[in-house]
């Protein structure tokens, strides 16, 4: 796709340059035709994942992303999302939509609102990193796992209110969030990754992350213990939930009642976190779910629930058990 970034790069160097190569002169008027070309070619619609599509409403400045199952993940210097360099200012995600794919709406700085609807599970690596404009965000209860970045550098985030259903929080996924004041962690049990700018919104003077707002979350909490670790301030919330009766069977790490990335996910944060220095946050019911290898707890675990996902996509009709002794 050609972007707003080729434009602004030509605009460059339709400023810098008098003389082409060889010595030949470069005419002004010229380039101006080829970007007034480029603006025209802008793409407003397409595809963004197997059964998804895009469309942008310049009217509106609104970007609607439709259909069913998961987007894709972009990557900014090999694959940049296509409508990278569209100023759109709203963003309305259909019900039908399982995942925000990785960067898919990194450094739109005209981004300030995003819906995000129930059945969203995942939201991917730096999904809306450097979106300096966007104040807040709500996340459903459907979503299970925050990626790494996922919210780095949203300097106008002031609050965010993690759901019960969110089981992993990613390294940087609210570092340098300027505003941000107020994060509450409904899951006693959510596994953060150990480190003090996976939630921050400042540097010290020696360069090093810090919060000085506030971290809501339940005594005895996995946010509790670790604001304590990194000196931020804690408050409680109501009584704690009583989560005994939920039902942990195999490979269901999060206890949903189905088996997903997101179980996968769970694990591998959990054992990043104990190898940092974090206190275990698993449940004595959600090792026994998650340790499909027998012994300790490692990313063999994980990398079977995948690869049962995997056999499952593919068509065949076998349970997690089955496919573990096979």
């Amino acid at each position: 796709m050609r972007t707003l970034r080729t434009m602004k790069a030509m605009m460059a160097m339709l400023m810098a340059c008098s003389v082409g190569t060889m010595g030949m002169p470069v005419y002004a008027a010229e380039i101006g035709q080829e970007i007034a070309a480029l603006a025209e070619d802008g793409e407003t619609s397409g595809t963004c994942g197997e059964n998804l599509t895009w469309k942008f409403d310049e009217s509106t400045k609104t970007l609607t992303i439709s259909g069913t199952g998961e987007m894709k993940n972009y990557d900014p210097f090999d694959d940049e999302s296509p409508w990278n360099g569209l100023e759109y200012t709203t963003v309305v995600i259909g019900d039908g939509v399982t995942s925000i794919g990785e960067c898919a709406f990194e450094s739109c700085e005209f981004l300030s609102s995003v819906t995000i609807p129930e059945g969203v599970t995942n939201i991917g690596d730096s999904a809306f990193c450097y979106c300096d404009s966007l104040t807040s965000v709500t996340i459903p209860d459907s979503v299970t796992s925050i990626g790494y970045g996922a919210f780095y550098g949203c300097t106008s985030l002031t609050s965010v209110t993690i759901p019960d259903s969110v089981t992993s929080i990613g390294n940087s996924a609210f570092c340098y969030c300027d505003s941000l004041t107020s994060v509450t962690i409904e899951n006693p049990n959510c596994q953060i990754y150990d480190k003090n700018n996976t939630i921050s919104n400042g540097d010290d003077e020696n360069g090093d992350p810090y919060f000085n707002g506030t971290i809501y979350g339940y005594i005895d909490s996995t946010a509790q213990t670790y604001a304590e670790k990194y000196g931020y301030t804690f408050k409680s919330l109501d009584e704690r939930p009583d989560l005994s009766d939920t039902e942990y069977t195999t490979g269901d790490v999060d206890g949903d009642g189905g088996i997903s990335t997101s179980d996968a996910a769970a694990i591998l944060v959990e054992i990043a976190s104990i190898g940092a220095g974090a206190k275990p946050t698993f449940t004595d019911a959600q090792n026994t779910a998650a340790n499909l290898n027998g012994g300790d707890l490692d990313t063999g675990d994980a990398a079977l629930i995948l690869q049962y996902i995997a056999v499952v996509g593919a068509g065949e009709n076998i349970t997690i058990d089955d496919y573990i002794k096979s």
